[in-house]
C-alpha cells in the first residue's frame, strides 16, 4: 500500500507481502490499512499509518506461531486475539494501545466470526463509538458552533476595516496633526509598510517596542487593526468549511491565487481555486473547486432581510473577505496563502499542521468542550463532524463521488438512517403491504 501524507505529500510505502501469514491474509490485512490510510480514511499522517501497520505486523508474527495459520479472516477465532493478549499482557500501555487499533481496524469488517469479535472487544476501552463512525452534530450543536463562528468573522471585519479606514485616512492627510488618531495612523503606515513597529534599546542590548506604541495598543493590539489572528484564520477555515463540506485540512491550504471565468467582468458568480489533496497520489492530488455566490433569486431574498445573510451562506463572499482582510498579511511576509495571520512578533503563520488542533484551540478559547468524552452544554469542536454535518445538510458530493457521499458518509449517518426507516414505511403503505 503506498500512503501519501496530508500536509507534505511525502509518499510511504507499506509492504505486507512480507507478513508471516497467507496470501489472502495479507491482502486482506492490506484492505484494513487501506480503510483507515487511504484517501477516504481518516488517517493523514505517516505516523499515524505506521502504527497502524507495526500493529498488524505484530498480530500477524502472533497468528504466524498458531497450529494451523488461518488462511482467511473467516479462520480468526477467539484463541488468536488471546494470544495476542498474553503476548503483550507485561505491557499494559502497549497492550491497550494495540488492541485499540485492532478494534478500529477489525470490528467494522463482517468477516470475523462472532467469537472472535466478542474476543476483540472483552475489554472496555474509553473512546468515543466503538466502531469509529464519526456522528454529526445535533441542530442545537450545529447553531453554537456556527454563531461562535460568525462573530469571530464580524469582529475581525469591523476591527481591521476600522484599520484600514484610520490608515487611509492618515496617509491622505485628514487626520489632525498631534492627534491619538494621527500617532495611530502613523504607527500602522510603518507596520502596513515595514511589518514591525518602533522600538528602542533597553540596558541589556534587548530592543523593546517604544513607549508611544505600548499606549497605544502594543505591537499585538496595532498589528491587529490591520492582520488576523491565528484563531480568527481558525475561524475563516472552519466556516468555509460550513459552508462548502470541504475537507478542513484542504481548506486551510488553498491559495489567494484564483480564477475568475467571467474574466473579471461584472459582479463575480463564481472564484475557481486549484486545490492539493496529496493522500489521493500524484495522479490525484490537484483539482479545481468552484466557489459560488448566491443564486440571484436568494440573494434578492436576503436583501431584504439582512445584508450579513449573504456573507454567511455564500462560499465566494466569504473567500472575497478573507482575502481582503489578509492582503497586508501576504505583502509583509511574502506568502501566497489564503488563511494567514501577522504579527511582528510571530510574523507570518499559516493554519497549518495539526488540524484538530487548531479547531481544538479555538473551540477552547470559546469556552467549547475540550473533548468529545466530556460532559459539557457545549460541544467540542472536531472537522471531521463539521465536515460530516455539511455533507448531511447539503446533500451533494464534494471532492469525490456521489457513490462515496452514498456509502461512506450518509450510509454511517444515524439521521439519514432514521429518514430512510420512516421512507420505508410509508412506501409500505402506499403500497398496501
Amino acid at each position: 500500500m503506498v500512503f501519501y501524507e496530508e500536509q507534505s505529500g511525502l509518499r510511504k510505502v507499506f509492504d505486507l507481502s512480507g507478513l508471516p501469514v497467507p496470501i489472502e491474509m495479507q491482502q486482506w490485512m492490506a484492505q484494513l490499512l487501506a480503510s483507515r490510510c487511504g484517501p477516504r480514511g481518516g488517517s493523514k499522517r505517516t505516523r499515524t499509518a505506521r502504527g497502524y501497520f507495526d500493529t498488524l505486523k505484530r498480530f500477524a508474527t502472533v497468528l504466524a506461531k498458531a497450529d494451523p495459520i488461518p488462511s482467511s479472516p473467516s479462520e480468526l477465532t477467539a484463541a488468536h486475539f488471546q494470544a495476542f493478549r498474553e503476548r503483550y499482557e507485561n505491557v499494559p500501555m502497549a497492550l491497550r494501545q494495540y488492541i485499540q487499533t485492532l478494534r478500529r481496524l477489525m470490528q467494522p469488517r463482517e468477516e470475523l466470526t462472532a467469537d472472535a469479535r466478542r474476543e476483540l472487544l472483552r475489554t472496555r476501552l474509553p473512546t468515543g463509538s466503538p466502531d469509529g463512525r464519526i456522528f454529526a452534530y445535533s441542530d442545537r450543536e450545529w447553531q453554537q458552533i456556527m454563531t461562535a463562528l460568525r462573530h469571530d468573522v464580524r469582529t475581525c471585519r469591523d476591527r481591521i476595516r476600522e484599520g484600514q479606514r484610520l490608515l487611509a485616512a492618515y496617509r491622505s492627510g485628514s487626520l489632525g496633526a498631534g492627534s491619538q488618531e494621527e500617532s495611530l495612523g502613523r504607527l500602522l503606515d510603518l507596520f502596513a509598510r515595514t511589518g514591525d513597529l518602533p522600538r528602542r534599546q533597553g540596558p541589556s542590548g534587548k530592543r523593546y517596542h517604544t513607549r508611544e506604541v505600548l499606549l497605544l495598543g502594543g505591537a499585538r493590539g496595532i498589528s491587529r487593526m490591520l492582520c488576523l489572528t491565528g484563531n480568527e484564520a481558525t475561524a475563516f477555515a472552519l466556516l468555509m468549511c460550513a459552508l462548502t463540506a470541504e475537507n478542513f485540512g484542504t481548506v486551510k491550504q488553498w491559495p489567494a491565487a484564483h480564477t475568475r471565468p467571467d474574466g473579471g467582468f461584472g459582479a463575480p458568480a463564481v472564484v475557481l481555486i486549484e486545490e492539493s489533496k496529496p493522500r489521493r497520489g500524484p495522479e490525484h492530488e490537484h483539482m479545481v473547486i468552484a466557489l459560488e455566490d448566491l443564486p440571484s433569486s436568494l440573494r434578492e431574498v436576503f436583501e431584504t432581510e439582512n445584508a450579513e445573510s449573504e456573507l454567511f451562506r455564500s462560499p465566494l463572499r466569504l473567500y472575497e473577505l478573507l482575502l481582503e482582510l489578509t492582503q497586508v498579511a501576504r505583502q509583509l511576509s511574502g506568502e501566497s496563502a489564503a488563511f494567514l495571520s501577522y504579527s511582528p512578533s510571530i510574523r507570518s503563520r499559516q493554519v497549518e499542521r495539526n488540524t484538530n488542533l487548531h479547531a481544538r484551540n479555538w473551540g477552547l478559547s470559546h469556552g467549547f468542550s475540550p473533548s468529545k468524552d466530556t460532559e459539557s452544554d457545549q460541544p467540542a469542536v472536531d472537522v471531521r463532524r463539521i465536515r460530516q454535518t455539511a455533507l448531511e445538510l447539503q446533500r451533494r458530493p464534494v471532492a469525490h463521488t456521489a457513490r462515496t457521499l452514498r456509502d461512506h458518509y450518509l450510509r454511517r449517518s444515524s439521521t439519514v438512517q432514521a429518514q430512510g426507516r420512516v421512507l420505508g414505511r410509508v412506501s409500505k403503505v402506499d403500497l398496501g403491504l
